[in-house]
């Protein structure tokens, strides 16, 4: 059942980028879809502990495959190089990047300027 949530959810994003783009715009599609993924995310980490993102797309054998989270955030770069060069693909990267530091608790304290946080966040090695 989760399988089926997320190919819906995908099938439901990409039609939406892309009737944005038809009747509106490229950015409005951008922006608009990047703020959808970026609240599902968040709510998908905070309340159902990452269940949806995880859901595989499509899977190849036991250990091969793409989840949603892969698949949209695939997604937003191609969309974001499209309407922004690599302007676009950075300003994805850089909001996946808050919604994990947010996730894992790490982001307040970074914003308070206190970097020590990402030593439990952060760890290289074993």
């Amino acid at each position: 059942m989760g399988g089926m949530l997320a190919i819906g959810f995908l099938i439901f994003i990409v039609t939406f980028a892309l009737a944005t783009m038809w009747y509106s715009s490229g950015e409005a599609a951008f922006f608009i879809t990047l703020g959808i993924v970026a609240l599902l995310f968040i709510w998908d980490i905070n309340y159902n502990q990452g269940q949806l993102m995880m859901s595989s797309i499509i899977s190849i054998g036991n250990w091969l495959g793409i989840r949603l989270w892969t698949a949209l955030f695939l997604f937003l770069t191609f969309l974001g190089s499209y309407v922004f060069g690599n302007w676009g693909k950075a300003i994805v990267i850089v909001v996946l990047l808050i919604i994990v530091l947010y996730s894992l608790g790490a982001l307040e304290p970074i914003v308070k300027g206190d970097l020590s946080a990402l030593k439990g966040v952060v760890k290289v090695g074993g």
